[in-house]
């Protein structure tokens, strides 16, 4: 694994507020501007924070309880609070992040915690027009929609994945070994369900449906655990740090397993982002002439020209194909009209 950048500026312990869900807003945007910075940056974080999540005993290394003693000592003056128990946790967190992303060289995270051994490390990534079903090493079954990408360990007992995109989970029931998805700034801890998560970077949201079983999900800026019973939907936003709950139809939200596309209401400049990914075209067109146009309809297996044709039954619009890219526009009619405001 290459090694992060060397210019921390207190990375350590924001990453370590983030672990423990103390990050504030400030907080989280200065981490993913720095894993934004570098890959490497970005595959440490979310290394830590698999093993933070499934921790591996600690191999014997005199170099490394060394360091860990003299980080420990010095984050006794700048962890402040009356809570003990919290003191020590965060005193633990903290050092183990300053020690695995700080002490470089001869500390190098894969020669002394045998934690991150890439080789141990499966990612299966989907591109645009493309689905894929993933079996895990437990036995569970993941379909991954397109433009998505599902990182998980090699070995069995490690029940745990990080998700960008979308993804459909059948995860095989185990109570004593609960499974955990990562997407985004959410964690969803489950025992054996089936259940939807969408989690597309320029939607800032992360939506999560139940359909079988029971998961619970944690967030950024809420204290408590979000529980999910089946025909409930989370969708929380990483921008303002809210979420809503809501009682839905969640079999809609699987649609995609079968080539139908659902849109409720839909941005249209979301619509055309969906439309991009499932087809493997470019849309180009003015975002302000679609501002506060929405869509509602259902797509069931149409070439992208029979789309466009249906959009237009509700949407004029005008529009010309060349290879894989379209560019379309509102129908100088319903422009002139102000049909779209």
């Amino acid at each position: 694994m290459k090694k992060p950048e060397n210019c921390m500026n207190g990375i350590p312990h924001i990453i370590a507020r983030w672990l423990t869900f103390t990050a504030s807003a400030r907080d989280r945007k200065r981490l993913q501007a720095w894993k934004s910075r570098d890959d490497a940056n970005a595959a440490w974080v979310d290394a830590l924070g698999a093993w933070w999540n499934n921790p591996a005993p600690r191999p014997e290394n005199p170099r490394v309880e060394t360091v860990r003693v003299q980080l420990s000592e010095r984050l006794d003056d700048r962890i402040s609070t009356g809570n003990r128990g919290l003191r020590r946790l965060l005193r633990g967190v903290a050092a183990a992040a300053v020690l695995l992303l700080v002490s470089w060289g001869s500390l190098y995270i894969a020669s002394l915690t045998g934690y991150f051994d890439t080789e141990k490390r499966v990612a299966v990534s989907t591109r645009a027009g493309q689905q894929s079903c993933v079996e895990l090493p437990d036995g569970s079954l993941v379909w991954l929609n397109s433009e998505s990408r599902v990182e998980f360990r090699s070995d069995k007992q490690s029940r745990r994945a990080s998700l960008v995109g979308e993804a459909c989970f059948d995860v095989k029931p185990d109570k004593q070994h609960p499974f955990f998805v990562e997407a985004g700034s959410a964690r969803i801890r489950v025992v054996g369900t089936k259940f939807n998560v969408r989690h597309y970077a320029e939607t800032g949201r992360i939506a999560t449906s139940l359909l079988d079983g029971h998961v619970v999900m944690r967030v950024p800026g809420f204290d408590g655990e979000i529980d999910l019973l089946p025909g409930e939907k989370v969708v929380y936003n990483e921008q303002d740090g809210t979420f809503t709950k809501s009682h839905l139809n969640t079999n809609n939200d699987i649609l995609w397993q079968n080539g139908i596309l659902l849109f409720e209401n839909e941005p249209f400049e979301l619509l055309v982002r969906t439309l991009e990914r499932y087809y493997d075209v470019e849309i180009i067109y003015d975002e302000a002439d679609f501002e506060n146009i929405h869509f509602t309809g259902s797509i069931n297996n149409l070439s992208i020209y029979k789309v466009l044709e249906f959009i237009n039954l509700t949407i004029p619009i005008r529009y010309t194909i060349e290879n894989k890219t379209i560019h379309l526009a509102l129908s100088k009619t319903s422009a002139r009209n102000g049909w779209h405001q």
